[in-house]
C-alpha cells in the first residue's frame, strides 16, 4: 500500500470500513472526520491529508 493506492479499489474499504475507520481515527488521533472529508478521500494520500488538516497540532 502507498499514498496512491485507492481506497476502495486497491484496499478495498467499504461503507463498514469506512465508518468503524473514523471512529478509530477519532480514538487512536483525536482528530473528527465528517461523513464528507471521507467522501472527499479517494487514494491513502487523501486520507492522511484530511487527517494533518484537521490536527490541532498541524495549525
Amino acid at each position: 500500500m502507498s499514498r496512491d493506492s485507492r481506497l476502495i479499489d486497491d484496499v478495498g474499504l467499504d461503507s463498514v470500513a469506512f465508518a468503524v475507520g473514523m471512529v478509530a481515527i477519532e480514538d487512536k488521533l483525536g482528530v473528527a472526520l465528517s461523513e464528507e472529508d471521507l467522501l472527499t478521500c479517494d487514494t491513502v494520500g487523501d486520507l492522511e491529508q484530511a487527517i494533518l488538516a484537521k490536527t490541532p497540532a498541524a495549525r
